[in-house]
């Protein structure tokens, strides 16, 4: 990574891992893996097009997706495939649309309940990726995959990892913070409200708090907007208790 590989080489060296990721060996198709990531996260955007372009590297997402999905991947191959999938995501909305034609979403859905804390906060991290997106088409798919948001708002319930917890923050967030209505509305109704009242006061918060309060403001700003939406959220506000929470965390505020 320091020194970055040179523009010229780049091709060559991606044509070389694309062919490691069809090793036998679980150790080097992770490595390849673990490189794809460290090239799409260098300091040049370019360097994802060279990592997605069909003519350099054919097949490298169809690859990355097989590493990812197969049931017979060990964990390190799925893991290192999954941190590649993120990182050139956080690219172009052309190269997320490349994954997403890919059916990931669909892939991400079961590994939401992995075992593994480090697995479940990477899998947030992709999707956080994907609801960042200024591409309402690609926010909608996320909304659109049968159980995903509700599963991220469980997440931030209950997971016993506060790292899954704030990475599922972010995601949920910026469904929150879309400017959509049709967006924001639709995570309010999966929970997300009541979800990221509960936390205001945990102190594990910590510099989440202004993006927690953001997407509260967004949330309730839209159903104002929309009296027969507003009408339908009031048990949702009876039941979280948002404005108790709100007054409580303004009251600390001024204290301190």
């Amino acid at each position: 990574r320091k020194p970055p590989l040179g523009a010229q080489y780049l091709p060559a060296a991606v044509t070389a891992l694309r062919r490691l990721l069809d090793s036998q060996d679980e150790e080097t198709t992770a490595l390849a893996c673990r490189c794809i990531s460290t090239i799409a996260e260098g300091p040049i955007e370019s360097n994802i097009d060279v990592l997605l372009d069909p003519t350099v590297t054919p097949s490298l997402p169809e690859k990355l997706m097989q590493c990812l999905s197969a049931s017979s991947s060990a964990e390190s191959v799925q893991s290192t495939s999954l941190r590649a999938i993120g990182s050139i995501l956080t690219g172009k909305s052309r190269h997320t649309q490349v994954f997403l034609d890919l059916q990931l979403l669909p892939a991400l859905f079961p590994l939401l309940s992995h075992p593994k804390k480090a697995m479940r906060r990477e899998v947030v991290w992709v999707i956080s990726n994907i609801t960042a997106e200024p591409d309402h088409q690609q926010v909608q798919a996320v909304l659109d995959t049968p159980g995903l948001v509700p599963t991220l708002v469980t997440l931030l319930n209950t997971d016993p990892e506060i790292d899954v917890r704030q990475e599922a923050i972010w995601a949920l967030s910026n469904l929150a913070n879309s400017s959509n209505d049709a967006h924001v509305l639709s995570v309010l109704h999966a929970g997300f409200l009541s979800a990221i009242t509960d936390l205001l006061s945990n102190p594990a918060m910590g510099n989440l708090l202004p993006i927690a309060l953001e997407a509260i403001q967004k949330m309730l700003g839209t159903a104002r907007e929309k009296d027969d939406q507003w009408a339908m959220i009031q048990p949702i506000l009876v039941a979280s208790h948002v404005e108790e929470h709100l007054e409580a965390l303004t009251s600390h505020r001024r204290i301190d």
